[in-house]
């Protein structure tokens, strides 16, 4: 299962219906990808809880929408590096969304960066989704 292809058609399909939160099943990867968006202004809170079903209990990703106006403020955020076909970047070469307005988060040794860290460090790696 592509878990961060999961996150992000959830996270697309809240702000086209307009929902004020969306939950997401829980992964460390799944984790990261929504702090950086917290950080970066896209989302408007993340809160961890755990769901119960038919004897089972796992962890669940609570996370608020952001709104401006009653326009989402996060228009468009797309896959980049899927699991069928992976790619990797030098520092140099990370693609600029929007001229540089949007971001993209990527995966590296050192973790899980925004574009501009990645450059600012020297650091390349594996571009998973592009955000604006």
């Amino acid at each position: 299962m592509d878990t961060i292809g999961n996150l992000i058609t959830i996270i697309r399909n809240g702000y086209m219906a307009h929902r004020m939160a969306v939950a997401v099943p829980y992964s460390k990867q799944s984790e990261s990808v929504c702090r950086l968006l917290l950080e970066n202004g896209y989302l408007a809170g993340i809160k961890e809880s755990k769901k119960t079903s038919n004897k089972s209990e796992f962890k669940i990703l609570k996370l608020e929408l952001k709104y401006q106006n009653s326009q989402p403020i996060l228009t468009n955020i797309t896959r980049i590096s899927k699991p069928g076909r992976r790619l990797y970047s030098s520092y140099k070469k990370l693609p600029k969304p929007l001229g540089g307005y949007g971001l993209v988060i990527l995966t590296t040794n050192k973790g899980m960066m925004i574009d501009k860290s990645a450059r600012k460090d020297k650091v390349g790696g594996e571009p998973l989704l592009s955000v604006w």
